[in-house]
């Protein structure tokens, strides 16, 4: 099987031989001003808002998407995704993160820093912004690549036709050159523990959704339980409806079926 960082360093040796590293190098090594990180002030506008927008979102998604909610496919929660309902609760809630839709929304939501400093520091010092972030992005594809395995998916095409078209994107691939580009020993033993973060990220993810799913089981039915999962974790439902494609595995996933014996890329 092949590593995830040797897989990176051969696109990295390919643009060497195209004669385009420099040029990476210039727009990736210059500093942090490829990557932004937005004010992390969405418990600020809630408070503002109050608990009665999510109430009166649910309720009227609630009348517009009856149940079954969790069809085979999330046809009903792909269709919710992009209703101009759910998007001008959005742009309440988190009215400084950028969301034209769901994909560009949850690109550009904050990432929790806390959650990728230590594995960032032990590996590349005191963690910037741009490391924060491409941590993030790191985490999510390895999620969505595992989710694919989960489905049946061949972990060589998981590699080839996800993870490393996602890795090849600013600001992932110009943060690769300058981290791994004199390093690779180092760069590996990042990597694998970084893919250890992802997975216990993963399984904390398991726990959340369980954790609001029961919170909600007697006050709503079990379809409604899902938009209220829409309504109050949004980016956490985007990763979730951009990985599964099947409403058994997603449920087999929820019970925690997946997590032994570990995927490694």
């Amino acid at each position: 099987m092949r590593s995830i960082s040797t897989l990176l360093k051969a696109i990295y040796n390919l643009f060497v031989v195209l004669g385009l590293c420099p040029i990476l190098l210039f727009f990736s090594c210059s500093g942090e001003t490829d990557v932004t990180l937005e004010p992390e002030d969405a418990a600020e506008e809630i408070a503002v808002t109050g608990e009665d927008l999510y109430e009166q979102t649910f309720k009227v998604l609630q009348k517009a998407y009856p149940p079954p909610i969790l069809d085979d496919r999330f046809e009903t929660l792909h269709r919710m995704r992009s209703d101009p309902i759910y998007f001008a609760f959005l742009r309440s809630v988190y009215p400084d993160v950028l969301h034209q839709d769901l994909k560009t929304f949850i690109e550009n939501s904050p990432p929790d820093a806390e959650v990728y400093e230590v594995v960032l520091h032990k590996h590349f010092g005191k963690p910037t912004r741009t490391d924060i972030v491409v941590a993030h992005r790191l985490h999510q594809n390895f999620q969505k690549g595992r989710i694919l395995v989960y489905h049946g998916t061949d972990k060589d095409t998981v590699i080839d036709e996800v993870l490393i078209p996602a890795f090849k994107k600013a600001p992932i691939f110009g943060w690769f050159v300058e981290h791994a580009k004199d390093n690779e020993e180092g760069f590996e033993a990042f990597d694998a523990d970084f893919q250890r973060l992802s997975r216990d990220i993963e399984l904390r993810n398991i726990i959340k959704i369980n954790k609001i799913l029961m919170g909600q089981s007697n006050e709503r039915q079990r379809a409604d339980e899902f938009i209220w999962l829409m309504l109050r974790e949004p980016v956490l439902m985007g990763e979730v409806l951009d990985g599964f494609t099947d409403t058994e595995i997603f449920l087999e996933w929820l019970k925690g079926k997946f997590q032994e014996p570990e995927i490694k890329f």
